[in-house]
């Protein structure tokens, strides 16, 4: 299966082999950015203020995702930035959440 690039490429791979950009700038950022991420299993996730790691899913697995919880898992249909929030409290991130969430609901003909 083919897994489309992400921008948390780089991210993985500076924590996995300690790679960075040839751009000291470009370095920089990424040193500073990946101090929110740790890799555990070689699974990514990202550190939370105040709550437990969130596993990061890449784009095409984000929808799966956004299904499951709004029609299966958590019972009731619910607008986008509650979905979003029930996504977080389950321990999900990605980058693009509450904006393919508001998406997928207005899409939902049952909420409609």
């Amino acid at each position: 299966m083919e897994v489309a690039p992400s921008w948390m490429d780089l991210i993985y791979n500076y924590l996995i082999s300690g790679e960075v950009p040839s751009d000291r700038l470009e370095a920089k950022r990424l040193k500073i950015r990946a101090a929110w991420y740790i890799v555990l299993d070689r699974i990514l996730y990202k550190k939370g203020h105040s709550q437990s790691y969130l596993r990061y899913f890449r784009p095409d697995e984000a929808d799966y995702v956004i299904r499951e919880i709004h029609k299966c898992i958590c019972g009731n249909q619910s607008g986008g930035r509650a979905l979003s929030l029930k996504i977080l409290c389950q321990g999900y991130f990605w980058l693009t959440i509450g904006e393919e969430s508001k998406n997928h609901v207005q899409r939902c003909d049952k909420c409609q």
